[in-house]
């Protein structure tokens, strides 16, 4: 099993670009994760909305686009929103990481 630390400075070098953030102030860093966070729950909503109106064009007739666009369409928001869920999840595992170090 892989030691705690080592997957919290994995998650940190996709996240925010190989910034340690144990070497950040406490303020600075929650700012940093927080400021993420929001920003992966603003696209996963984009691409449900996206999903939406996507989806309500093509069944109201409002496009040319077949069936199979929706498909491919759906297909790739999902995926989309699965890897905003996953992102959202690893940046709560730094919050909590971080906030069992200092509390």
């Amino acid at each position: 099993m892989q030691d705690p630390k080592d997957r919290i400075e994995q998650y940190e070098r996709v996240q925010f670009r190989g910034v340690s953030l144990s070497e950040l102030h406490s303020d600075k860093r929650i700012e940093l994760i927080t400021k993420r966070r929001r920003n992966r729950f603003i696209m996963m909503i984009l691409n449900v909305l996206l999903m939406i109106f996507f989806g309500y064009s093509i069944y109201a007739g409002l496009t040319q686009l077949s069936q199979t666009w929706l498909t491919v369409i759906a297909v790739v928001f999902s995926v989309n929103i699965g890897l905003y869920l996953y992102q959202i999840y690893q940046l709560s595992e730094i919050q909590q990481y971080y906030d069992r170090l200092s509390g």
